[in-house]
């Protein structure tokens, strides 16, 4: 009886995503079934029973322009939390959650973990903490979760015709080798300024001349079989999901990141200067080889995530948390 009370709950959990398309993919890197929810942060939030996003200023790209709180007296156990401005939702909502609670963290680079905040999970009432831009301390009940595309809210509205677009960006030859395309490389983007400099010369890099529309930009980065994707103001990048979503390699420097991009085509080097030409081609046979699973590129895989520790609560609860 418990078992299947349980496993309608997951049904009912995922019943937003039984709605959703569903394709196949048979691409020069990717195969399996996918879905058109990319990963972008409102999918995330969208998960969630309740929401925390104070800020206001439109350069956080906030949840809402007057900021989104809840009241923490109707969080019931198992239920998810999806939080903007950690140390702020700590500070004033924490503390009057009653019940055990699943923390789901997405955004822009504000929102990355630092190291005190994984204190936080020694605390009974956190089962379990998904966020982007993971720091470098372990906790077994933190999970990283990848950055996704841009977070324009309208990438996430036009989500069910960009998800063609970019399909059929999975399908086009890779003409070009490399592909480069980043802005500003000073302050505390210092990473890029070192890539920019090694690559600005490098006759088998195509470079970007400017900055370029968000599809543009896509297109262009989509005929290139690799892509340079040095961190930004976070550990995470979007252009390296972006790259993944058009079919393009993205090169990363190793990092605490590096599970995250277990079993997808991410070149992951120790230093820039070792990429050669002889490097990147013999990196594509190998990529090349492997069909990887796109469905970590989709909501539904991380959802799947979620929902196996909130389960488990639940059934350590005896359904208590209900």
């Amino acid at each position: 009886m418990n078992y299947l009370f349980f496993s309608l709950c997951s049904i009912f959990f995922f019943y937003p995503f039984f709605l959703q398309s569903v394709f196949y993919e048979e691409s020069a890197l990717f195969s399996g079934e996918y879905s058109e929810n990319y990963i972008i942060r409102w999918a995330f939030q969208k998960l969630c029973d309740f929401s925390f996003g104070p800020r206001r200023d439109p350069f956080s790209w906030p949840t809402h322009s007057q900021g989104v709180s809840f009241d923490p007296r109707k969080v019931k156990g198992g239920e998810l939390v999806f939080v903007r401005d950690v140390e702020r939702f700590f500070k004033t909502v924490y503390r009057r959650i009653n019940h055990p609670f699943i923390m789901v963290t997405a955004g822009e680079a504000r929102d990355k973990v630092q190291k005190n905040q994984i204190a936080y999970l020694d605390d009974k009432k956190i089962i379990a903490w998904f966020s982007v831009h993971a720091c470098e301390y372990a906790h077994p009940k933190f999970c990283p979760i990848p950055l996704g595309i841009f977070q324009e809210k309208k990438y996430y509205h036009h989500r069910k015709n960009l998800t063609h677009y970019f399909s059929s960006l999975r399908q086009i030859p890779k003409e070009k080798l490399l592909y480069m395309n980043f802005g500003d490389v000073k302050g505390k983007k210092a990473e890029r300024a070192e890539v920019g400099k090694i690559f600005s010369a490098v006759e088998y890099c195509f470079k970007a001349e400017k900055r370029l529309p968000f599809l543009e930009y896509m297109q262009q980065m989509s005929e290139c079989k690799f892509t340079l994707s040095p961190p930004g103001y976070g550990p995470d990048c979007y252009r390296t999901w972006e790259a993944l979503l058009v079919g393009s390699i993205p090169i990363v420097k190793t990092s605490h990141l590096d599970r995250l991009f277990k079993d997808l085509p991410v070149l992951i080097i120790d230093r820039w200067d070792e990429i050669t030409e002889d490097f990147l081609e013999s990196a594509y046979k190998r990529f090349s080889v492997k069909k990887h699973a796109i469905k970590r590129l989709f909501i539904e895989y991380w959802a799947q995530k979620i929902e196996k520790r909130r389960r488990s609560f639940l059934l350590a609860s005896g359904g208590k948390g209900l």
